[in-house]
């Protein structure tokens, strides 16, 4: 991982492992949908891979979460 992922970039990605739509983590985390969406591609990005279920193996993996 080139760019170390944010604090808030970790809140979003463990929310990924549940089963919460994108405007559902945003409403957990009080940020609009949009907000979630670029987290997500910032996330997918700093990660190198296309799909939550690669972000949470990769995170766990690594220990980030």
């Amino acid at each position: 991982m080139a760019e170390p992922l944010t604090r808030r970039e970790i809140e979003v990605l463990r929310l990924f492992r549940s089963d919460l739509s994108l405007r559902d983590i945003g409403n957990e985390l009080d940020i609009t949908l949009n907000t979630a969406k670029g987290y997500a591609k910032t996330i997918y990005r700093k990660l190198a891979i296309n799909s939550r279920a690669e972000a949470v193996s990769v995170a766990t993996q690594a220990g980030l979460i």
